[in-house]
């Protein structure tokens, strides 16, 4: 019998494409707009290539989410910050009939995914507590958004998007990791000396964070896995799932966050999947054995 029925979660990366919504919006910031020579740099053909395949790079990490947790589907999705549909538009063609909010502070951004993927539009806040959402959710995406937080609002986002979860619902994000300290030397995030002041403290605490040149709090942060791992580590309703270096368009790190308890007793959270069953009823007490 298979694991997830008739349906697996492979099957969205198969099927999503031939509903997949290709309108750009000329306001999109995640529309590279680089000369031939500066995406043969950083090894792309074109802004479209470069485009779409980081949208589904974003949709496959979310697909391995699901397997790790045994999902076949997503009834209700949030997307922040959900820019002008990147990834979006890939959530919106592999769960064509799922509740996806969509939520930033860039008001136009938020306006597109509404009138274009039919998401619910949901206008951002600073603080993640003023943000107007309470229903929870299966999944959160957030993609590229803590990588530019410093250290409590990170924890801060993390923690409201797990609050946000339904049961055994899925927060997905992104981060810059070990790999980031590396890839400022080919592509920079920010000017030399701010980013030496990250790097330093990353090698003392694990996190490292300075402002934009003008943009008070939002900037460049990187953290080390086992900076991550103890922020969840915190959450006695949650269970880290994965952590996967790189796990987003071979750049930034990928975490995964179940919204299950970690100390639920083994077998007493939810039934077990119909593949282990016959190992479990041929072994268990009073069995028979020939």
């Amino acid at each position: 019998m298979a694991l997830f029925g008739a349906r697996t979660p492979l099957d969205l990366l198969r099927d999503y494409r031939k509903r997949l919504v290709t309108t750009v919006s000329p306001d999109d910031q995640m529309v590279l707009r680089f000369d031939d020579a500066a995406m043969a740099r950083i090894g792309e053909k074109s802004w479209q290539d470069q485009y779409f395949r980081v949208g589904e790079a974003a949709l496959r990490a979310i697909v391995r989410a699901m397997i790790l947790a045994e999902k076949t589907e997503l009834a209700s999705i949030l997307d922040l910050p959900c820019g002008h549909g990147r990834v979006l538009r890939m959530l919106r063609a592999a769960f064509p009939a799922a509740r996806i909010a969509a939520c930033d502070l860039d008001r136009g951004g938020v306006e597109f995914c509404a009138r274009t993927f039919g998401a619910v539009p949901v206008h951002s806040e600073i603080e993640p507590a003023a943000i107007p959402l309470a229903e929870p959710f299966d999944l959160v995406w957030c993609g590229s958004l803590l990588t530019h937080l410093d250290a409590r609002r990170y924890a801060a986002f993390v923690d409201w998007f797990i609050d946000r979860l339904a049961p055994e619902g899925l927060l997905v994000f992104t981060n810059h990791g070990r790999w980031s300290l590396d890839y400022h030397r080919t592509y920079p995030y920010i000017d030399e000396d701010r980013f030496q002041a990250i790097a330093a403290e990353v090698a003392e605490h694990g996190f490292g964070y300075r402002d934009y040149p003008h943009q008070p709090e939002y900037g460049i942060s990187i953290a080390l896995p086992s900076w991550v791992m103890r922020l969840v580590e915190r959450r006695r309703d949650a269970t880290l799932l994965g952590y996967h270096e790189r796990g987003w368009g071979h750049h930034q790190d990928v975490v995964v966050v179940w919204k299950k308890p970690i100390d639920v007793p083994p077998g007493l959270d939810r039934p077990r999947p119909a593949i282990y069953r016959g190992h479990h009823e041929k072994f268990a007490p009073g069995a028979v054995t020939g």
